[in-house]
């Protein structure tokens, strides 16, 4: 349940952190973080002329708190998550391999909810983009 200016209502959230990129790069990330592994394949990649064979790897680490759950409380588990390999990921999202991405469910259309900033200021300072989609 939500509580906001709007009314209160039934809410039903989910938030993952989606690692994608070559395999070499993010596999270890992935497993350090208990991610499950959702996709492996084979690609090329032109390099100088050259066709070189690389493998890709997605990844994805999903919050275990329950639908009705607070979106505020999955995003500080996945922020809480990925704290101990700041560094890291930086470097993976400055290459677009990182997005975290919230499904937020609703029972109607004057529902709302609320996000703090200082939340948010971990993924910002990292540079993962923030995705969301609003089921009504």
């Amino acid at each position: 349940m939500s509580s906001t200016k709007y009314q209160t209502c039934r809410l039903e959230c989910k938030v993952r952190l989606f690692i994608s990129g070559p395999s070499s790069e993010v596999d270890s990330i992935g497993q350090r973080l208990g991610a499950a592994m959702v996709e492996s394949a084979m690609g090329s990649k032109a390099r100088e002329g050259d066709q070189t064979t690389q493998v890709r790897a997605a990844w994805v680490l999903e919050s275990p708190l329950s639908l009705e759950t607070a979106i505020e409380s999955h995003l500080r588990w996945v922020q809480q998550a990925i704290t101990p390999y700041r560094d890291f990921l930086g470097r993976l999202a400055a290459k677009g391999y990182l997005r975290v991405h919230c499904d937020i469910h609703s029972e109607t259309d004057q529902c709302g909810f609320e996000i703090s900033p200082d939340l948010l200021s971990t993924f910002v300072e990292l540079g993962i983009p923030l995705e969301g989609r609003v089921h009504l």
